[in-house]
């Protein structure tokens, strides 16, 4: 499944980032390890959308996460001490759910 990812605080100001092929979609308090040429970036799954259209096409569904945390070099399996520590947990705040990524 496609998969739009933006990242912030909430949805509002939230920066988009590039479509992701997922085999199945992350939960809430996930960790997404994403690889670049030069490292990784890690980032906490805050919040998930899906947008319900016709039922002969597929969902659309965007995620939003944390702000990423630097981990590792390119040449690392996967950025463990990312995934290990060093990235805040979600507040308990909640997102406002008259907004989203495709507007209000």
């Amino acid at each position: 499944m496609l998969v739009r990812i933006f990242m912030g605080a909430t949805w509002v100001g939230a920066d988009r980032q590039e479509d992701y092929e997922f085999d199945a979609l992350p939960a809430v308090g996930h960790k997404l390890a994403i690889a670049y040429e030069d490292g990784w970036e890690v980032a906490t799954v805050r919040d998930i959308v899906h947008r319900l259209t016709d039922p002969e096409t597929a969902a659309d569904i965007a995620i939003l996460v944390s702000v990423p945390v630097q981990s590792g070099q390119a040449s690392d399996a996967l950025p463990l001490a990312g995934l290990d520590g060093g990235i805040a947990k979600p507040s308990g705040v909640s997102v406002p759910k008259t907004t989203g990524p495709w507007g209000a």
